[in-house]
């Protein structure tokens, strides 16, 4: 289970990276990519509950925290870019980023422990 949810949050990260660099292009963000990216964050979130459920890694715990608040972040981005103002603010999107990359690091270090261990 915990590879699963690795290898859902490296396709999830391959598309923020899309959605940042068409959002700072100037470039039409596509609905159908930012919800898709929000989905695969649930479900990587959720998979990634069961096996920090089941493997105790405190890593893992703080790698479920970071993404969840990442994922705060991701829909406060939501809502204000498509609800409320005219885009996301710069600052947001790379806050949203920052978090999600010290999730991933977490989550790459729970992945290596349980490969050693």
């Amino acid at each position: 289970m915990l590879y699963l949810a690795f290898f859902i949050f490296v396709i999830v990260f391959l598309g923020g990276l899309l959605l940042a660099y068409r959002h700072f292009q100037e470039d039409d963000v596509p609905l159908a990519l930012a919800m898709g990216h929000g989905a695969g964050g649930v479900l990587g979130l959720v998979i990634l509950y069961f096996a920090a459920s089941s493997l105790g890694a405190t890593s893992l715990w703080i790698a479920f925290g970071l993404y969840v608040l990442a994922a705060l972040g991701g829909c406060s981005l939501t809502v204000y870019g498509r609800f409320i103002g005219d885009g996301a603010p710069k600052a947001m999107i790379l806050g949203h980023g920052l978090v999600a990359v010290l999730g991933c690091t977490a989550l790459t270090l729970g992945v290596y422990g349980a490969l050693t261990a």
